[in-house]
């Protein structure tokens, strides 16, 4: 929560080009407002910078972002608060842990990790590679600079403390890409090499301004980086302290408590009407339910009762359709029978209105005589000439007989 109104002239390094946004905040809000574009930025006349500067950083606090390729970053065992009381020993020996000189060295932390405390990730930058920037700007706006932040601190202003996850991509100069990571707002990963096929399947990934001329997917605009920046002090405080200038001071210990007590105030004023409001919601949603529950419980029923009746019209087809089928069985029993004690059948086939046998048997004569006397058969003739087997003495025999019944199918 923001009591203090505030403005800030934000300023974006790319390239060789100075790209700018004022952002102001007030308890009713944030306003902001894009700025030039200043091409070739240290090669423009003092005056022309000064006519496009100096009127917007009227009363405004200056904070400027360096590019990502002059920034060099390393993990530490050091979070964000630690470090004003280790930040000279820190700048002091910044040779040994990053490839710039201590005497040339403007050094800032991140916190890293879901939990405050947890780590953290040193940020360094060359200062004669900024200092110019620094100099031309605060001719330009008459004003000192009070930040100096990496991309990797700005970025924490670019709202997405609502994103359980967020990866935010920092192009690099020879097509490479490096993935920072964020868990609502926090980096818990920095620098980590980032690979296309492993792009998030849920959750938001924003690219960094590049310097090619290329567009990328998700690339935000370098004057919005410059907005990020204005309000990474406000929405994540405490949780990195800058290359040049103080660390943002977390929020006053007593305003939560006092806007805790403001609001607790409020609903106990207003607990009563928000009472019975709530018991009228809660009255009118019931009613709702119970509606919409019996309106389904109606069409399950229609559903339920068409096809029960769906069902008895099938089992009545099926028993009109079958009920003067007769049994084949005793049409296979005597077809059986017929062949004696050593006849076989080769083949047998059944349909409605007759039976075909091929096989063998000791007599031909005798498979007809036994046919006639069934019940179930009529008609028997022999369509094929009578053989005898050589291998087993048996006649063989294509007979084929009428059923004496053809009411309904075979079954």
């Amino acid at each position: 929560m923001t009591l203090t109104p505030w403005k800030k002239l934000s300023a974006v390094i790319l390239g060789d080009d100075l790209h700018v946004a004022l952002v102001s905040g007030s308890p009713l809000g944030v306003r902001v407002r894009r700025g030039p574009t200043l091409r070739r930025f240290l090669s423009m006349p003092e005056s022309e910078a000064r006519a496009a500067l100096e009127p917007l950083a009227s009363g405004a606090r200056v904070t400027l972002t360096c590019p990502a390729s002059c920034c060099a970053l390393r993990p530490i065992q050091m979070s964000a608060r630690q470090w004003e009381g280790a930040r000279e020993e820190v700048e002091r020996s910044i040779d040994r842990l990053l490839p710039i000189p201590a005497s040339d060295a403007m050094v800032g932390v991140i916190d890293v990790g879901e939990e405050a405390g947890a780590g953290g990730c040193l940020v360094a930058v060359r200062r004669s590679l900024v200092a110019p920037w620094i100099d031309a700007i605060g001719a330009a706006t008459q004003r000192p600079i009070l930040h100096v932040l990496s991309p990797h601190m700005a970025m924490l202003g670019l709202g997405l403390q609502g994103e359980a996850r967020a990866d935010v991509i920092e192009p690099g100069p020879h097509g490479g890409a490096l993935r920072h990571e964020l868990a609502w707002g926090r980096p818990v990963a920095l620098g980590e090499p980032d690979h296309a096929d492993e792009a998030l399947a849920h959750g938001t990934r924003v690219t960094l301004p590049g310097e090619s001329e290329q567009p990328v997917a998700g690339e935000i605009e370098p004057h919005q980086l410059a907005i990020a920046a204005a309000m990474a002090p406000v929405v994540a405080p405490g949780v990195f302290a800058p290359l040049l200038g103080p660390t943002p001071p977390l929020p006053k210990r007593w305003i939560p408590p006092a806007v805790g007590a403001a609001a607790a105030l409020a609903l106990f004023l207003a607990g009563p009407a928000m009472w019975e409001s709530r018991l009228v919601r809660a009255t009118d949603s019931l009613r709702a339910e119970h509606a919409t529950m019996q309106d389904r419980v109606d069409s399950v029923q229609a559903l339920r009762q068409q096809a029960e009746r769906y069902g008895r019209l099938v089992n009545e087809g099926v028993a009109q359709a079958t009920s003067e089928w007769g049994s084949v069985l005793p049409t296979l029993i005597d077809a059986q029978r017929s062949l004696g004690d050593r006849g076989y059948f080769y083949r047998l086939e059944v349909t409605t209105r007759e039976l075909h046998m091929v096989g063998e048997a000791g007599n031909a004569t005798g498979v007809l005589e036994r046919l006639e006397t069934s019940e179930a058969l009529t008609s028997a003739r022999i369509t094929s000439p009578v053989t005898t087997s050589n291998q087993t003495g048996l006649e063989t025999i294509d007979v084929r007989v009428d059923r004496a019944s053809r009411r309904g199918g075979v079954r």
